[in-house]
C-alpha cells in the first residue's frame, strides 16, 4: 500500500503491471487470480473495473492490452516492484541521446553539433515526461527512432559494411513494435512496403527484412487470433475497437 502511494500509477499502467505480475508469479497470462489477490492486497491497484480491461475465456481472464510493455518491465518489476518497472523504462530512455547523436552524424554534423542536438532533443518534450510512465508510447517512440536511424545508416553506409545485419536489426525493431501495441501494425507494414520497393536494397537484404518481420507478426497474430492459452479472438476484437476506432 505504501509503495502505491509513493509511486502512483494511473490509467492503464496498473493493467500492464498486472500482466507482469501474472508472468512473474504464475508464468501465464491468466489474470483472474491476480486481480482477485490484488483486490485485497492493493499491491498494484486494488479493486478495479476488471471487466473493462479483460476478456473471459473458459473461466479465465486475459488482458486486452498487448504484452510487449509488460515483458519489457518484467525484470525491474520482479526486483523492485512498481518503482523497478519505472526504472526499467527510464534506463531504456537512456539510449535516446545516442540515437539522436547517430542521426546527427548521418546528416554530416560535426561531433560537437551532433552532441548538442542529442542533448537538446533528449531533454525536450515528450521524453522527460514519459520516461517513467508504464505505457507502450515511450518504447514505441524509441523503436521508431531506432528503425529510421538504421534505415538512414543503410542509405549512407556510415562506418558499416554489412547491410544485411542492419536490415535484420531494423526488422527486429519493427517486429517488436507489433508486440507493443496493435496500432503499430500499420506503421510496420508501411516501413516494410517502403523497404521492399526500394531498388537500391539488394534481394538478400529484402528477404532478411521481410522474413524477420513476418516471423514476429505471424506469432503476434497466432497469439491474438488462435489463443494458445494466452489470448483470444475476443481480445483482438476489443483491442482493435478500443485503439483503432
Amino acid at each position: 500500500m505504501g509503495e502505491k502511494k509513493r509511486v502512483p500509477i494511473t490509467g492503464d499502467e496498473p493493467h500492464y503491471l498486472m500482466i507482469s505480475e501474472s508472468i512473474r508469479k504464475d508464468g501465464d497470462f491468466n489474470l483472474k487470480n491476480n486481480y482477485e489477490e490484488d483486490r485485497n492486497t492493493k499491491k498494484i491497484i486494488g479493486p478495479v473495473d476488471v471487466e473493462n480491461h479483460t476478456v473471459s475465456k473458459d473461466g479465465k481472464l486475459y488482458s486486452i492490452h498487448s504484452i510487449g510493455t509488460s515483458c519489457l518491465v518484467l525484470i525491474g518489476y520482479s526486483i523492485f516492484g512498481i518503482t523497478g518497472a519505472r526504472i526499467n523504462l527510464a534506463l531504456l530512455a537512456g539510449i535516446i541521446p545516442f540515437l539522436f547523436y547517430q542521426l546527427g552524424k548521418i546528416f554530416h554534423l560535426s561531433s560537437e553539433e551532433a552532441t548538442l542536438i542529442a542533448v537538446f532533443y533528449s531533454v525536450s518534450l515528450p521524453f522527460p515526461m514519459v520516461a517513467g510512465q508504464i505505457f507502450p508510447d515511450l518504447p514505441t517512440g524509441i523503436l521508431l527512432i531506432f528503425v529510421f536511424t538504421i534505415l538512414l545508416m543503410s542509405e549512407t553506409k556510415i562506418n558499416f559494411k554489412n547491410n544485411h545485419i542492419l536490415y535484420f536489426a531494423c526488422a527486429v525493431g519493427c517486429g517488436c513494435l507489433a508486440w507493443l501495441h496493435t496500432k503499430n501494425l500499420p506503421s510496420v507494414m508501411l516501413i516494410l512496403f517502403w523497404v521492399l520497393c526500394k531498388k537500391e536494397v539488394d534481394l538478400k537484404s529484402k528477404c532478411i527484412f521481410l522474413g524477420t518481420i513476418l516471423v514476429f507478426v505471424f506469432f503476434f497474430l497466432v497469439c491474438n487470433f488462435f489463443g494458445l492459452d494466452r489470448f483470444s479472438v475476443l481480445m483482438a476484437k476489443r483491442i482493435l475497437l478500443r485503439h483503432l476506432i
